[in-house]
């Protein structure tokens, strides 16, 4: 599960919270410089062909050069030079110095792949979000104004309050770096709780933007993120008409349940704007304003960086290297028009030329717990390097060749990735591991007492708890009634209201919860007693 929270919008006298008015303020009202329909200063107009947008045009060659020269890495692990701590003593620890440019690079990737300034980065709000990150992390939630903790130094609550209440949050249930968050969650927004305004997006595309900073823990709860979003946030700009995806679009940037998006800096009157989407391959047209849409529709004013969002998706359908669209927009003082092409960072195939479906053949692994590795045995039909992550690090790790060590009981996602090749798309599959408990080993069983017996067995502490089975049937078949031990640390067990005189099977197993299940470990050799009369 990834979660994200929008970062806050400022209107000219109110605070937003996520679309819900929160408190008042004395803000600074925003300056918002006159939409002209010519090219200014060094912002370059997208193409000859396209109107009504001012952002700087990069080819796809140049997209492909950038990346590479930037070393953009969207997967790229995310590390600490001094480890932040969600437990007592609290610490917010730091991210390397190296994560923290990977996590830049991404974010002015996005920015240049939609024609816009690179942003550097201020460490007053690196810190600020480090602190946000942390404090959400120990809370256990996602908040722009998060509770402080038992136990915290109100410095670092301070800090932190104040990073949460002006930057993009964003929440996972695995461990993944801040490139996935950029990328995958807020650039995405097309969830049921923020696709109305796309707001994460927005404040990432937010033209005057100078400075920015990151925030990252993975503790108990998962992995939390923060960026900063505020900087310039109210400065005039040249640019106007942001769209995302852009004209020359990298696929590995986009999928089918983002939005489409553009920002035009002042309002939109929303009854008045009609969007037509055209696919150049087949002429499919898909057509969306207030009163019929073919998805989903909507314009949005407020100030979440750029104001005046038009925002629509065309339902069901995925864009592939080589799909060429065409979006017309009327309803405005001028009409727009813009031309969108996807292609693959990672191929050799231009816009125009149809690659391969990749296809993974992998199982889904279900293993007793052991010290012996083994290997996933992933396969393609592609030539595409594989990759592979592991959701929860506390039950397995993954090698860079598929090879698994098991850690702990549980059940938990492996992502395989395959990068596209030649004329292979790059394609992505998940399977889930089960690391069931070792076999149960039981003690002593005597009958102490009329109609009862007692049950000795060996501690499992990676197990959650046990499961005792009893029953007069040897094949325990009928009969069979089980009694649940729920913690690790107990080892023995009275079982009474038994028939007197009654020989009885007995048997235990370790349980580890986990995903919501139990997952059970085979059950110990059978045992029999019988009960005193």
């Amino acid at each position: 599960m990834i979660v994200h929270q929008n970062g806050l919008c400022y209107s000219n006298k109110k605070y937003h919270k996520g679309g819900i008015r929160v408190k008042k303020l004395l803000l600074k009202n925003a300056v918002m410089l006159a939409v002209v329909i010519f090219c200014i200063g060094s912002v370059n107009c997208y193409a000859a062909t396209s109107t009504g947008i001012n952002v700087n045009y990069h080819s796809q060659k140049e997209i492909k050069d950038y990346l590479k020269s930037k070393k953009v890495n969207i997967d790229a692990e995310t590390t600490y030079s001094k480890k932040a701590s969600d437990v007592k003593p609290y610490q917010a620890g730091t991210i390397s110095e190296s994560s923290q440019k990977s996590a830049l690079n991404t974010m002015n990737a996005i920015r240049y792949i939609a024609g816009i300034d690179a942003v550097g980065l201020d460490s007053s709000y690196t810190k600020m979000e480090q602190a946000a990150a942390l404090v959400n992390s120990v809370n256990g939630t996602l908040s722009h104004f998060p509770s402080k903790p038992a136990g915290m130094a109100d410095s670092l609550y301070q800090l932190g309050a104040s990073g949460a209440s002006s930057g993009n949050l964003s929440y996972a249930s695995w461990k993944c770096g801040l490139g996935y968050h950029l990328v995958k969650a807020w650039m995405n927004d097309g969830d049921d709780y923020n696709i109305d305004r796309v707001g994460h997006r927005r404040w990432i595309l937010n033209p005057p933007m100078e400075k920015t900073g990151f925030g990252w823990v993975y503790g108990s709860h998962g992995t939390y993120a923060a960026m900063y979003a505020f900087d310039n946030w109210y400065e005039p700009t040249d640019y106007y008409g942001v769209v995302w995806p852009a004209q020359n679009m990298p696929v590995e940037f986009f999928g089918s349940s983002y939005p489409w998006s553009i920002s035009m800096g002042k309002d939109v009157d929303k009854s008045a704007v009609k969007v037509t989407l055209i696919r150049q391959s087949d002429q499919k047209k898909w057509a969306f304003s207030e009163k019929k849409a073919d998805g989903y529709f909507n314009v949005e004013n407020s100030n979440y960086g750029q104001k005046g969002c038009i925002i629509f998706r065309p339902e069901n359908l995925s864009y592939q290297p080589g799909d060429t669209f065409e979006v017309k927009i009327t309803g405005l003082d001028q009409k727009v028009s813009y031309t969108v092409k996807f292609f693959s960072v990672n191929s050799s195939a231009e816009s125009g030329e149809k690659q391969k479906e990749s296809k993974i053949t992998a199982k889904n692994i279900t293993k007793t717990f052991s010290t012996t590795t083994f290997s996933i045995n992933a396969k393609t039909n592609g030539k595409g390097k594989m990759t592979y992550k592991v959701a929860d690090e506390k039950i397995a790790a993954v090698s860079k060749k598929g090879v698994v060590t098991l850690k702990n009981y549980g059940e938990t996602k492996i992502r395989i990735r395959v990068a596209a090749s030649g004329n292979y798309k790059a394609a992505e599959k998940t399977i889930t591991l089960t690391v069931k408990p070792v076999k149960a080993k039981t003690g002593s069983l005597k009958s102490t007492a009329k109609g009862s017996f007692a049950l000795k067995w060996k501690q499992d502490k990676k197990a959650t708890g046990y499961i005792i089975q009893y029953s007069t049937d040897k094949r325990f078949e009928k009969n069979v009634k089980s009694t649940t031990v729920s913690s690790n640390r107990t080892t023995s067990k009275k079982i009474g209201k038994l028939k007197a005189g009654k020989k009885y099977y007995v048997r235990i197993c370790s349980y580890k919860k986990s995903c919501g299940k139990n997952i059970k470990g085979a059950y110990s050799d059978v045992k029999t007693v019988i009960t005193k009369k």
